[in-house]
């Protein structure tokens, strides 16, 4: 399988911030957005549990077991 290449880009959380009033707009935090009939070839099927590892400059995803 070949590797993918994802840009990390940037949205605001969707709901409001407590103790800011209607008008405060949130910073942005980043976001990469994994989609693609490639995910369910290497198991990343709909409603299947992901576990991510965290490590300096690497996220691991791994689909957890059925």
């Amino acid at each position: 399988m070949k590797n993918r290449q994802l840009k990390v880009r940037y949205t605001r959380y969707d709901y409001p911030i407590k103790g800011k009033d209607a008008h405060y707009l949130p910073p942005p935090v980043p976001f990469v957005l994994l989609k693609g009939y490639w995910l369910e070839k290497v198991n990343f099927d709909i409603g299947k549990t992901v576990n991510v590892e965290m490590k300096e400059n690497q996220l691991i995803l791994t689909a957890a077991p059925s």
